[in-house]
């Protein structure tokens, strides 16, 4: 039986080889992971939103980090070994998140989470970044792969406020009505930080909340410039993956039909 491109097995096993890939790719959120997380995220955090803040003893927002991170565990455990980066990574993030939520906050404890929980963040921003820049996907995932990394972002800085001004309540100046009569719970302050972590991010600066200490001032300017520096990047690099696409299908056209035309010109002969 003739083989074809090089495969070495039969035309009809490259073919079942190559659906069994496919479906190895595709994971556990679908065809279209990316667009299925940045969904995901979108509603737990506006649905964190509209559940009064006294559900789930407080602790609604460390349920909504735990979700994010088990959603985006999904997305990238695309292969063993990613799948085993992802698990040693998340696993530890989510378990802290969760169990030391029902524990009494110390800096020890609440530093420990945020450690992990960077940790995890930072492995899915480089995960989302990796497959904008390396995987074969189409032009819409590496889309929603940029806008996820870019939500994530602002999600990990958010954590960064929140334990800063749990270590130190003057470290920023925070409006009456996004202050909380639980000042010794980290995760209530996630809200209020979230808020201002996403303002910071894209420069809006409405003024009402303001970092005092020098470390938020840092961590604020900080975020700013990778928010800026990130659309730049992130609009250049998605503009030149769209052109080179277009011109790899332009050379497969033209390829195509110049192939078509000399066994138009052989089967004349």
């Amino acid at each position: 039986m003739p083989l074809s491109w090089g495969c070495p097995v039969p035309p009809t096993s490259c073919k079942i080889h190559s659906m069994s890939d496919t479906t190895a790719r595709t994971g556990l959120l679908g065809a279209h992971p990316h667009r299925t997380l940045f969904l995901a995220i979108l509603a737990i955090i506006f649905v964190a939103v509209l559940v009064p803040d006294g559900v789930f003893g407080g602790h609604l927002y460390d349920f909504m980090v735990a979700a994010v991170f088990l959603a985006a565990l999904a997305v990238t455990s695309r292969s063993r070994r990613q799948a085993f980066l992802a698990l040693a990574v998340g696993v530890p993030a989510v378990v802290a998140r969760l169990g030391f939520s029902f524990v009494d906050d110390t800096p020890a404890t609440n530093g420990a989470v945020l450690v992990l929980n960077a940790i995890f963040f930072a492995y899915l921003i480089w995960s989302f970044l990796r497959d904008l820049i390396v995987v074969d996907r189409e032009t819409s995932e590496r889309v929603f792969a940029a806008l996820t990394a870019y939500i994530c972002i602002g999600l990990l800085f958010t954590l960064i406020y929140a334990h800063v001004h749990y270590r130190d309540p003057t470290a920023f100046r925070i409006p009456d009505e996004l202050q909380t009569t639980a000042r010794d719970s980290e995760s209530r302050y996630v809200p209020a930080f979230t808020y201002f972590s996403f303002v910071t991010l894209t420069t809006l600066g409405y003024g009402d909340f303001v970092p005092l200490s020098e470390e938020a001032r840092t961590l604020a300017w900080l975020e700013a410039i990778i928010g800026q520096l990130y659309l730049a990047v992130m609009v250049g690099g998605l503009v030149g993956v769209f052109f080179a696409e277009a011109t790899k299908q332009a050379d497969r056209a033209s390829f195509g039909g110049g192939r078509d035309s000399n066994r138009a010109s052989l089967d004349d002969e």
